[in-house]
């Protein structure tokens, strides 16, 4: 077996979060086509990523894909799939800890739903009949264990302003529940959910440099900014006739849309002042076992975006193994 696990990660993120806030205009809206596809060697594209390889341990002897969170001394690996735990790695990629463990007990959970980073440490969300938020210091030890909402959550964020959490919840009347972060309590809520359409369990949420939030969901066109006490459209893509519409959608258009066209949606979106990266899927149709995975990267002041398709599945946007990297792009102006 091999002694390292290769995981290159594009620069492309290190310019998404280290450029100065300004303000935008928005909202824009990206026109998606594959007319004029180029082909780029692999190797360009791998010439352009820092490889950080894990010492192989049994703890990082993980799943195919694994959600990764940038931590200032290092980093952590989200194993949903596998061994359903959280591990903590060193700027190296050599294992330092495991962050809780599975079970019924203080600071143990069974099933993994989403994590941030935050400045007091790590915040984990599981599966469970209510919404519960575990919380540890930056060197693993548990803290405690916050519920905050009597239904589930799929996804979190904190707003950067305010410290407040914002949910993407189950079976209430809004998509997203805001909670004030002392008193645990809601204090408001965004977005009416379609009622003819299923919610899916994926992240939704992502923080950007100028003190905001993106929310974006399976079945949208859209792309919300959530800021203190504001949600807006900040952008809409555009893929033609197969355009996810989610207010007009109910489950026989969906199931046409899967059974019959192009099933697109966003799987991961990172913005700062200068930049819009998104990774989204198409597949399609119900009977296609591999996604299309599509990487835009929108350069704002010029209202340009780039497209690199990815053959294989690379899970969230900043792990990819080198070895299932295969891209096409190609680049053209977008409309407003």
């Amino acid at each position: 077996m091999s002694k390292f696990l290769r995981l290159p990660i594009l620069t492309a993120f290190a310019c998404l979060i280290s450029c100065n806030p300004k303000t935008d205009n928005g909202p824009q809206t990206l026109r998606i086509t594959e007319a004029d596809l180029i082909n780029i060697p692999l190797e360009q594209v791998l010439s352009g990523s820092d490889y950080i390889p894990l010492v192989f341990t049994p703890e990082s002897a993980l799943a195919e894909s694994a959600m990764f969170l940038n931590w200032t001394s290092g980093f952590y690996l989200m194993d949903q799939n596998k061994k359903k735990l959280v591990y903590q790695f060193d700027k190296e990629g050599r294992f330092v800890r495991t962050i809780g463990n599975t079970g019924k007990g203080p600071g143990e959970y069974t099933y993994l739903s989403d994590a941030l980073i935050t400045k007091n440490g790590l915040e984990i969300l599981t599966v469970s009949p209510h919404t519960k938020v575990y919380k540890y210091d930056p060197d693993g030890r548990f803290i405690r264990t916050d519920r905050m909402l009597d239904r589930y959550s799929n996804s979190f964020a904190k707003n950067p302003e305010n410290g407040n959490y914002y949910f993407y919840s189950g079976g209430y009347q809004h998509l997203i529940q805001q909670v004030d972060d002392k008193s645990l309590q809601p204090v408001d809520s965004f977005l009416f959910r379609n009622t003819k359409l299923v919610t899916p369990g994926v992240q939704t949420f992502s923080s950007t440099t100028m003190g905001s939030v993106l929310f974006y969901q399976t079945f949208d066109d859209r792309i919300f900014g959530l800021d203190r006490n504001t949600i807006q459209i900040r952008y809409r893509f555009d893929v033609g006739r197969w355009t996810p519409k989610y207010e007009e959608l109910d489950q026989q258009g969906q199931m046409k849309i899967a059974k019959e066209g192009e099933l697109w949606f966003i799987y991961k979106a990172l913005e700062n002042s200068k930049w819009l990266y998104l990774l989204i899927s198409k597949q399609v149709n119900s009977d296609d076992t591999q996604s299309q995975f599509y990487s835009l990267l929108y350069e704002k002041k010029r209202t340009s975006f780039t497209v690199c398709r990815t053959v294989l599945n690379p899970d969230l946007c900043s792990i990819q193994l080198s070895d299932w990297m295969r891209t096409m792009c190609f680049t053209r102006r977008s409309n407003r």
